[in-house]
């Protein structure tokens, strides 16, 4: 704008001169505060401007308060939005407070299922099995865990129910996969009965998921050896030994595969530690 006025105000005063010099007119001199009026003129406009757009934001600020009071007003006076906004409420209270029961009833009951839990565990390690059955029945199948499907198998399969054993181990399995006790458990049955793939099959399982268990390797090499797998089952044997050397029948049964690979110096040294462990040897 500033520089706008003074190039208008220069184009004024040279047509001005040129007008007097081709008619003889005295035209008065160019005053320099005329432009700086006009600056000054120009401030004040712009001043001017900024004043009303902060009068505007005011205005329009308060008519916002204004509206926002009458329309609160508007809502206290109505008797019914008063109403509608008291039900709402109530509503959102009744939810609240009946799901704060719920999970009230929720952890009574989990309590109660912890408590019977330990009870029939109680009673299984103190052998009185018949009463640790019926606590553990007393238990919801889908609230079981992994271990109380494992110990109503065992249960069973201490009364000759091996078929129901199984079942109850393959629960077990599906209610947590990894869960080695059931695999290890298996392979034992299927060990017993001749079923030394099978055998095999649940010990690799039961040794991926506990691989620091001794028995698991001993029996796997046991399966090997049933079924001529002699290199797999000295493998098995070593580890079961590595876990736990203390274990007379790990020894025997390795000098024994030693034995049929006609490895007899190595055969040697397992069969006498073998019996320094038994007292054989001194």
């Amino acid at each position: 704008m500033k520089k706008l006025s003074l190039l208008a105000i220069s184009f004024i005063f040279s047509i001005s001169i040129a007008f007097a010099d081709t008619t003889g007119i005295n035209m008065p001199e160019y005053n320099p505060t005329d432009e700086i009026n006009t600056m000054f003129l120009e401030d004040d406009f712009t001043n001017r401007t900024i004043d009303y757009t902060k009068s505007q934001s005011t205005t329009k600020i308060k008519r916002t308060k204004k509206k926002n009071r009458d329309k609160k007003n508007k809502k206290e006076n109505n008797p019914n939005i008063k109403k509608k906004d008291t039900v709402v409420k109530e509503t959102k209270e009744e939810i609240l407070k009946q799901k704060q029961e719920e999970e009230k009833k929720r952890y009574r009951e989990l309590e109660e299922l912890t408590e019977l839990h330990r009870q029939a565990v109680a009673l299984y390690n103190d052998n009185n099995l018949d009463d640790a059955m019926a606590s553990f029945i007393k238990i919801p199948e889908n609230m079981r865990t992994a271990e109380v499907w494992l110990l109503m198998g065992n249960i069973l399969l201490d009364k000759g129910k091996k078929d129901d054993a199984v079942f109850m181990y393959g629960r077990a399995i599906l209610t947590d996969s990894s869960y080695y006790k059931a695999y290890y458990n298996l392979g034992n049955i299927y060990l017993s009965d001749d079923k030394f793939n099978m055998a095999i099959d649940n010990y690799k399982k039961a040794s991926k998921y506990n691989p620091n268990n001794a028995y698991i390797y001993y029996n796997l090499g046991c399966a090997y050896l049933k079924i001529g797998e002699l290199k797999k089952a000295k493998y098995a044997f070593i580890r079961a030994i590595e876990l736990k050397n203390n274990i007379p029948d790990f020894h025997y049964n390795l000098a024994y595969v030693y034995k049929k690979l006609k490895k007899e110096k190595q055969a040697k040294i397992y069969l006498d530690n073998y019996n320094k462990l038994t007292g054989q040897i001194n």
